[in-house]
C-alpha cells in the first residue's frame, strides 16, 4: 500500500494490532481520507511452504480478526466519517474468518436442547407426544436460521470476489472449494477463536520466513515408510498378476 505522508503523520504510525491493515484502513477512513484501488500492481508475496505453515497463518488471521472485532472495531461504530455500508462491509469481511461459529452454535443447540427431548421420546413417549410438534417447530426454525446465516455469508463472499462468474459450473465450483476450506477446518478454527477469547493473546506470524525450515524428522520417516510399503504392494501385485 502507498500512503500519503500527510495521512501517515496525522495517523501517528501503524496501530499495534495483528490485523494492522484493517485497523489502519478503518482509522484513516475515520479521519476523512479515502482509498483508491490500483489494478496494475503485482504482488510477489511468498506463499507458505506447506499446509502446516498455511494453518499457522490461518491461526494468525483468525485470532487477529477476533482481536480486531472485539478490541478495535466497536469504537468506530458511531464515527460519522465512515458510511454505514462501509462499516457493514468491514464487519462482514471480518466475520468471514470466523465463519464456522454458526455451525458450532447449531451443534451446541442441538446437543443441549434437542438431544434430551429425543431421549424422552424413548423413555417417556406419552410426555413427548404432547410437546413433539413444538420441539419440531423449534428445530426447524434453528436449522433454517443457520442456513440463512450461512447462505448470507456465502452469497456475500461470492458476489464480492466472483461477481463476473455467472455460469452455474463456476458457482458449483466455488461452493465446493468454500465448503472444503471453511467447513473442513471448523474445529481448529473454533479452538483458535476460543483460545483468543480466553487468553487474549495473538502472535504475529510471518509464515513466509518458515519456508527455509527443514521438514520434521517424523514426517520424513513416515514418508519413507509409506513409500516402502507402496513399492512392496506394487511388486506383490505384479508378481501375482492382481
Amino acid at each position: 500500500a502507498m500512503i500519503r505522508m500527510e495521512a501517515w503523520e496525522k495517523m501517528g504510525g501503524i496501530p499495534e494490532i495483528v490485523s494492522e491493515d484493517m485497523a489502519f484502513s478503518l482509522t484513516i477512513r475515520s479521519m476523512g481520507y479515502h482509498g483508491l484501488f490500483l489494478k496494475d500492481i503485482i504482488c510477489q508475496e511468498a506463499c507458505p511452504a506447506d499446509y502446516r505453515e498455511l494453518r499457522r497463518r490461518s491461526e494468525k488471521w483468525l485470532k487477529g480478526m477476533s482481536e480486531f472485532i472485539i478490541k478495535f472495531f466497536p469504537k468506530y461504530l458511531g464515527n460519522k466519517n465512515i458510511y454505514w455500508f462501509e462499516k457493514v462491509d468491514i464487519l462482514l469481511v471480518s466475520f468471514v474468518y470466523i465463519f464456522p461459529l454458526p455451525y458450532v452454535f447449531l451443534f451446541i443447540v442441538c446437543l443441549i436442547a434437542f438431544l434430551p427431548q429425543h431421549i424422552a421420546e424413548i423413555t417417556e413417549p406419552y410426555y413427548f407426544a404432547l410437546i413433539s410438534d413444538r420441539i419440531k417447530a423449534i428445530e426447524i426454525s434453528v436449522i433454517l436460521l443457520m442456513i440463512l446465516i450461512s447462505g448470507f455469508f456465502l452469497a456475500y463472499q461470492f458476489i464480492s470476489g466472483h461477481y463476473n462468474s455467472k455460469t452455474l459450473w463456476k458457482i458449483v465450483k466455488y461452493l465446493k472449494y468454500q465448503a472444503y476450506y471453511s467447513f473442513s477446518n471448523f474445529i481448529k478454527n473454533t479452538i483458535d477463536i476460543v483460545l483468543f477469547i480466553l487468553f487474549k493473546k495473538v502472535d504475529f506470524i510471518v509464515t513466509a520466513d518458515s519456508a527455509i525450515l527443514s521438514e520434521p524428522k517424523f514426517f520424513i520417516f513416515l514418508k519413507k515408510r509409506l513409500s516402502f510399503i507402496l513399492q512392496y504392494l506394487r511388486r506383490f501385485m505384479l508378481q501375482h498378476r492382481l
